[in-house]
């Protein structure tokens, strides 16, 4: 048996990193293995895994255990376990394909495997400069006992559910179908406000279940039917053919889903509710995220790695003089992304926050393409009150025709407008294109910035700065 220390950069909510790195721990404690667990950021999820008898700390050099293999989710989490357990090899793991915190740490002989959890990470990886010879897929698992199938699944839906993220401006034209089918409806998730910590027992009590990503895929394994929704887009109906693809499908964190959610096809989506058909799916989908499978080749892969693993080659005081120079710059990045006592807040294109109705991500930046609608929305976070300047980067190659692009700001969960169609700007030679005066009386739960173009615009926003100016005496 193997002693494993796994890392996360946090462990507080039910983000997927932070379900699969509990859910991992706890199967590989039952089949005999020493774990424990090290994220700088603990919360309900630590304590959780803490009452399954998993260990957990942030504090690194409390780990207790030398390991014999590091699995690492997060390059800033994994590179501190590096430096603490010089002589111990690992593994990184992508989760995501935007998020800097997935890009894999310097290419070290300490790192003998990189794994990703779909196509689309793994082609974050490639561009990143990892080989693709060194890099498998091995996609998250379901603990099946958790999402028990239905005994029957429902002839017609009378329920649904509604799963969100941190976005659920989508949520309105899935209510209006769903009450037009007379269909009952919920929606759940930091999206509403609203955390669900029994989403297994919802999933079952619901017959349609709209969601992306790890929530899809426990919906389905519950005979739920799974319309593949977020705040990006519809991605239509979770099948049989999109499970042949799995797990380069819909389904993957970061696939671009271009079909913009309307009541009109949510309605549609609906109509092709059939319990045989959904039955075919689950059974399928089980057969494919079990837990004990992929635990199975987790094992083989650390197995590999440790056998494969040569310290004389080691050359620790480079190794960790890379590593700090790592860990030095994303913390700058963390503290600029999250600390919102820094007098500058950055968000490009490619972060999360920032999402889009009818434009597409491309990269850093979020281009038009040719549809009329919020190219921009984002990217939902606090403020205090005073004095800041709203500025947007990118570039612009038409600003339409008789009406321009412009810029809206509002306010907390009612969304209400406090700036109303300002314009956007080309300057020659400039990538500027937005430099806005804001002021807050209050402090705010969630600023937004939306951006607004017609279908004869064309530009791209690349990044967006929140700048916080100080009175002068």
């Amino acid at each position: 048996m193997l002693s494993i220390l796994i890392t996360n950069i946090i462990l507080s909510g039910r983000s997927g990193t932070e379900v699969a790195t509990v859910e991992l721990a706890y199967a590989l404690k039952s089949r005999g293995h020493r774990v424990a667990i090290f994220s700088p950021m603990l919360g309900a999820t630590a304590r959780i895994a803490r009452t399954l008898g998993i260990p957990v700390t942030n504090q690194i050099g409390k780990i207790g255990f030398v390991p014999d293999i590091i699995h690492g989710h997060h390059n800033v989490a994994l590179i501190a376990a590096l430096i603490r357990f010089p002589k111990t090899p690992a593994v990184f793991v992508c989760h995501d394909s935007v998020s800097p915190y997935d890009s894999p740490p310097p290419l070290l002989n300490r790192i003998g495997g990189y794994v990703a959890i779909d196509a689309v990470c793994r082609d974050r990886m490639i561009v990143d400069g990892v080989p693709e010879s060194k890099i498998q897929i091995i996609a998250n698992g379901v603990d099946l006992t958790k999402f028990p199938l239905r005994q029957k699944i429902a002839k017609k839906p009378s329920k649904a559910l509604i799963v969100t993220k941190h976005i659920a401006d989508f949520v309105p034209e899935i209510e209006k179908a769903c009450k037009l089918r007379g269909i009952e409806v919920d929606a759940v998730g930091s999206g509403v406000g609203k955390i669900a910590t029994n989403l297994p027992e919802r999933f079952l009590e619901a017959d349609v279940v709209f969601a992306f990503s790890r929530s899809a895929i426990e919906a389905s394994a519950t005979g739920a039917m799974v319309i593949l929704t977020d705040h990006n887009g519809f991605g239509g109906i979770l099948s049989s053919e999109l499970l042949q693809d799995w797990p380069d499908s819909f389904m993957g964190c970061r696939k671009v889903v271009e079909h913009t959610i309307r009541t009109e096809s949510m309605l549609h989506a609906l109509e092709q509710y059939d319990a045989k058909t959904i039955t075919e799916v689950s059974s399928t989908l089980r057969k494919k995220v079990g837990l004990d499978s992929v635990i199975q080749q987790w094992e083989g892969l650390y197995n590999d790695v440790i056998q494969a693993w040569k310290p004389e080659l080691i050359d620790s005081a480079h190794d960790d003089a890379l590593l700090a120079a790592t860990v030095s710059e994303a913390t700058m990045t963390l503290y600029e992304t999250y600390d919102n006592s820094n007098s500058i807040s950055r968000f490009d294109g490619a972060d999360i926050r920032l999402a889009t109705q009818v434009g597409k991500k491309s990269g850093t930046a979020i281009r038009t393409t040719g549809v009329q609608g919020f190219l921009v929305h984002g990217p939902y976070t606090p403020l205090e009150a005073g004095q800041y300047r709203v500025k947007l980067y990118g570039e612009i190659r038409s600003l339409g025709g008789e009406f321009h692009a412009f810029a809206q700001v509002t306010i907390n969960k009612d969304r209400v407008v406090i700036i109303d169609s300002y314009p956007l700007i080309k300057i020659e030679d400039s990538n500027l294109i937005l430099d806005m005066p804001l002021l807050l009386d209050d402090a705010v739960s969630e600023l937004e910035v939306r951006v607004w173009v017609y279908a004869d615009s064309s530009l791209d926003v690349n990044l967006l700065e929140i700048i916080a100016v100080e009175e002068k005496e």
